[in-house]
């Protein structure tokens, strides 16, 4: 099996400049949502997340992703990605996870905000491409 660092990742997209702190800030329309995803690297089903990030970023379009990795990882394995994808630094991933995670035990995690940054649904399981369509309809 390779080693962690050794995991291709096919990901494609805008490299973006500014990792700076993720800030929930209304989107320019309430239909448009952001998704949070919680990891880290010893996660397995968080891994295949992170390979799905492209087919999965497609699929969230137009809302955003945001890849919350509590151990930082994904910032070594994810360089390229596309634009609708933010990657939050660790500390930031800590801090979004207290304040977000509520009972949940366990990752990979995902919340959903609305379009004015109000938490609106939550997925205790991998996301995966052809749940953010279920995903969305959790949130009302």
């Amino acid at each position: 099996m390779p080693r962690l660092s050794m995991i291709p990742l096919a990901l494609f997209g805008a490299i973006l400049s500014g990792y700076g702190a993720f800030a929930v800030t209304p989107q320019s329309s309430a239909d448009n949502r952001t998704i949070i995803l919680f990891g880290a690297s010893w996660c397995a089903p968080c891994l295949v997340e992170l390979r799905n990030l492209p087919k999965l970023a497609a699929a969230a379009a137009p809302d955003r992703l945001v890849i919350a990795w509590t151990d930082g990882a994904a910032r070594r394995l994810v360089s390229v990605h596309p634009a609708n994808v933010e990657l939050v630094e660790q500390d930031r991933a800590q801090q979004l996870l207290e304040e977000m995670a509520g009972d949940a035990a366990g990752l990979p995690y995902a919340v959903m905000l609305d379009g004015r940054g109000k938490r609106c649904a939550e997925w205790r399981a991998p996301l995966m491409p052809p749940d953010v369509s279920r995903f969305r309809a959790l949130c009302r």
